[in-house]
């Protein structure tokens, strides 16, 4: 008999439960940081010292802000956690790959944080729209905090 750990979605037998069903064993292998390379594991801190151009009416734009090598030959597993300093407009969010964290939104202005994995890049965008007269949410003067973990295959 296998002894080990394994947890389950309620109403399944752990014992029973096999791949998708479970949602942790100790079978399965378990992400990994590189403790050796310091971009593993890293707190990015963006000040918004100058706004992002807002879109044209009609449009999106999109603007690097920050990107960083992970130093790895294949698109690694990333995670965020995306902090609300006080008095910014930034929610706090956690994601796994890349992803996106709205700013702040209305049905027709808004603006994301764009997060996109690269086979050798990670890198941070906003993203500005605009749908109908009025502008987006304003970034000067907000700081953006994100705590990244970049996991590799092997460590």
């Amino acid at each position: 008999m296998d002894y080990g750990i394994k947890v389950s979605d309620e109403g399944i037998n752990a014992l029973e439960a096999t791949g998708q069903e479970l949602f942790l064993s100790i079978g399965t292998p378990q992400a990994k940081l590189d403790t050796t390379n310091s971009v593993s594991f890293q707190n990015i801190s963006i000040t918004f010292v100058n706004e992002p151009p807002d879109a044209p009416l009609g449009t999106s734009v999109t603007t690097l802000i920050y990107e960083f090598d992970h130093g790895y030959t294949y698109k690694p597993q990333i995670w965020n956690l995306v902090e609300n300093p006080s008095g910014t407009p930034f929610a706090y969010q956690y994601f796994q790959e890349g992803g996106i964290v709205m700013i702040g939104s209305t049905t027709t202005q808004w603006a994301t944080i764009d997060i996109e994995v690269t086979a050798s890049k990670v890198k941070y965008s906003i993203t500005k729209g605009n749908y109908i007269a009025g502008t987006p949410p304003v970034l000067l003067g907000s700081t953006l905090k994100i705590r990244t973990y970049v996991f590799v295959d092997e460590a």
